[in-house]
């Protein structure tokens, strides 16, 4: 059972369980620390809940420095994929994992964008992006939201900023009906 305790004019809620670390919110108002608290006890229930605390002390520049060692080394990157995550690391490795939002990488495209990269090239670093994520969800069991880099994907679309090649396929190509 969670305990909501008034702290000055805000409201704390504090979950205490067997087998878990404390956890403690701060809240406005009373109504949404208990709204949290009973969602968070649900979760917990479940067996859903990922304490996403510890992630403070990753940043996706360690992330990608371990996916480049321990994946790189059973599957070889090419060129490309080297170079885009050389960029990614350059560019957000010092984002700590518990600031990695979707607007991040979202303004991260919009400045690839602004320095020439097409939509083809943009898309390819989120892709990049999403398989360094899902390698420290699934090997690392490291509590990312999965939905990071699709909600910025689905913005930087309606944006026009991500998309498939616009060049014409020579006529050569084209299917002929036998």
């Amino acid at each position: 059972m969670a305990s909501i305790l008034p702290i000055g004019d805000k409201w704390r809620a504090q979950i205490r369980r067997k087998g878990h670390p404390q956890i403690t919110r701060t809240f406005d108002k009373k109504a949404h620390a208990e709204a949290w608290a009973r969602k968070t006890e649900e979760e917990l229930r479940a067996g859903e809940f990922s304490d996403t605390r510890g992630l403070g002390d990753f940043t996706l520049g360690v992330l990608i420095e371990r996916y480049n060692r321990e994946i790189g080394l059973l599957k070889p990157f090419g060129d490309s994929k080297r170079s885009s995550l050389k960029i990614l690391n350059e560019q957000l490795g010092n984002i700590r994992m518990n600031a990695l939002t979707s607007k991040v990488v979202v303004e991260f495209a919009k400045t690839r964008n602004a320095k020439g990269a097409g939509m083809v090239t943009v898309s390819m670093y989120l892709t990049y992006l999403t398989g360094v994520l899902k390698v420290a969800r699934a090997l690392w069991n490291m509590p990312l939201p999965s939905d990071i880099v699709e909600d910025a994907r689905e913005i930087l679309n309606y944006m026009g900023l991500v998309g498939k090649s616009k060049r014409a396929y020579p006529e050569f190509c084209v299917r002929v009906k036998l």
